[in-house]
């Protein structure tokens, strides 16, 4: 059985996702090496793929080491799992072929910033929660590089709002009251739209979806495809809307050009992204799935261990 290498940044707890990885190879006929550029070795991940120490990633020299790493280990494809990863991947993606399933840099760029992704999408009627207006409480605070909620508050009077640390910066939006939803899509390189995948956010932890359920959403479907094409987006993603209790209007929240952590509920739904990705990266064509099952997904802990030396 020939052999797929496929090198995950900052894979982390995505033990799940390698596993799809791993069934979607089987089913094209290879064989599955994988590793995980991480921090340390103290991570899930490393009971299923080789963890290789590394850098920080706004380190120096971080690219030169993963394009290194990559022709050492003969990578195949590179998947970005957290937000600063997604920028060293754009940064390669031209020059290393395993790192092309990604969006562009600038695209990367608007989607980290909270404060570039809000100009961006006023600028091109992408129906973004407005800012905040002068005095307008409560209002909702986020920081302008944060991921998973972290940082995030609302903010109910300007003593709340001014007491806001000036380190991060925050962008304050009008607060809306509504229902949340995250939607998994896969883009091949060629801009071709391969799966759109629509979830209700029952739950959270730590800003990732412990309990989702998929559906079908004719304005979400169409908004998603909007902000793709807007972006010029590429690869996997997770973007982010929120439909309001009092008004039922549809707002976007934020792009990650990432897979979410959520993403199992619809690879499981018939929207095998993790497949879809193999055969682009195999020179097929990628298969594409226009709607998948309704099912609930619900997340829960498994422990991993990690003998400490003294």
């Amino acid at each position: 059985m020939k052999q797929l290498t496929l090198l995950m940044l900052g894979g982390g707890k995505r033990v799940s996702l390698l596993e799809r990885f791993g069934e979607a190879s089987e089913q094209l006929g290879f064989k599955l090496k994988a590793f995980a550029y991480e921090l340390n070795y103290q991570q899930p991940i490393s009971q299923y793929a080789e963890v290789i120490v590394g850098k920080r990633w706004q380190a120096e020299g971080i690219e030169d080491e993963i394009k290194n790493i990559s022709q050492i280990k003969k990578i195949d494809l590179i998947i970005s799992n957290v937000d600063q990863a997604t920028l060293v991947q754009s940064r390669i993606r031209e020059s290393l072929n395993a790192a092309s399933f990604c969006s562009n840099l600038e695209s990367a760029k608007i989607c980290l910033s909270k404060k570039n992704f809000q100009t961006f999408c006023n600028e091109n009627s992408l129906g973004i929660i407005p800012l905040a207006r002068e005095g307008q409480y409560p209002a909702f605070a986020k920081p302008n590089y944060g991921s998973a909620s972290e940082g995030a508050s609302i903010v109910a009077s300007k003593l709340e709002k001014d007491s806001l640390s000036s380190e991060p910066e925050y962008i304050i939006q009008k607060y809306i009251k509504g229902v949340e939803y995250s939607v998994d899509a896969y883009v091949s390189r060629n801009g071709k739209v391969c799966g759109i995948s629509p979830r209700r956010r029952l739950r959270t932890l730590g800003g990732e979806s412990v309990e989702t359920e998929t559906l079908y959403d004719a304005e979400i479907h169409q908004r998603t495809r909007q902000v793709i094409n807007k972006l010029h987006l590429i690869g996997p993603l997770t973007i982010q809307f929120m439909r309001e209790d009092l008004t039922q209007k549809l707002y976007l929240l934020e792009v990650n050009p990432r897979f979410g952590g959520g993403v199992i509920a619809s690879i499981e739904a018939g929207f095998n992204f993790p497949k879809m990705m193999l055969e682009e990266c195999m020179g097929q064509e990628p298969t594409v799935v226009l709607e998948g099952k309704r099912l609930k997904m619900i997340r829960y802990f498994k422990e991993v261990f990690y003998e400490n030396s003294d």
